[in-house]
């Protein structure tokens, strides 16, 4: 037996339970789905998870969602998604959620937010610091506390410093200008930072997200449409 067909099996189970869990117990349910050449490498594709994110919240009422990329070790791995690629999907999905106000499809109604003074999230955007990650708290079977487990690699250890937390990555990205690699002068630093360490190009925490196109290009997608519905309207400035 393939491991296709395995993998299938399993899906129809997950699907099936979640049904159960909104229909027969009435039972809050929010899906995380990982974005990927296998759903979202071409607009047929994404049209189809669109499609099937859509059925769960009208036939369902299943409307809290989160979209997150799929990133290996190694930048270009064969089936995460290339960042012009990711760029396109973002705002293709920035555009899905604003097309029905029931959908809380997420990081698009936290990135409004983030622009419009709500609290900046989510802990991606904000100021991480690897050796102290101050949105999670990782607790393990020896009652020790760590660190986020996404950036728990590549020298960066599990147990929390006991230097406290600094923002050492942000000041270097700050410093480098956008040509050599860093977020020096980009206009949506203080509103993405960097994004996670666990992104880092070529798999190094210390640079900023791979995703760094995605972000920005949403962003601006995101400002355009607002601007669109109201033609006066300023972001709120961060720092």
């Amino acid at each position: 037996q393939s491991t296709d067909d395995a993998t299938d099996r399993l899906t129809a189970s997950i699907f099936k339970n979640i049904e159960r869990a909104r229909t027969e117990y009435a039972l809050p349910v929010s899906i995380i789905t990982v974005l990927s050449t296998t759903n979202a490498g071409d607009n047929t594709r994404l049209a189809r998870l669109v499609d099937w994110a859509s059925d769960w919240g009208t036939r369902l009422g299943i409307w809290d969602w989160r979209w997150n990329m799929l990133h290996e070790e190694d930048d270009g791995a064969e089936i995460e998604l290339s960042p012009e690629r990711a760029a396109e999907v973002y705002k293709q999905l920035t555009d899905a959620t604003f097309a029905d106000s029931r959908r809380k499809w997420l990081p698009f109604r936290e990135f409004v937010g983030n622009l419009t003074g709500a609290s900046l999230q989510p802990c991606w955007m904000g100021e991480c610091d690897p050796y102290n990650t101050e949105a999670v708290w990782a607790v393990f079977g020896d009652w020790s506390v760590g660190n986020c487990l996404r950036t728990a690699k590549n020298g960066v250890p599990y147990l929390r410093s006991e230097d406290g937390v600094q923002h050492l990555r942000q000041q270097i990205l700050q410093e480098l200008p956008v040509a050599d690699g860093g977020c020096g002068g980009c206009k949506w630093w203080a509103y993405c930072h960097g994004a996670c360490p666990a992104e880092g190009e070529k798999g190094d925490w210390r640079n900023k997200s791979r995703f760094c196109k995605m972000y920005y290009d949403t962003y601006e997608h995101i400002e355009t449409r607002i601007r669109g519905l109201q033609p006066d309207w300023k972001r709120t400035e961060r720092t």
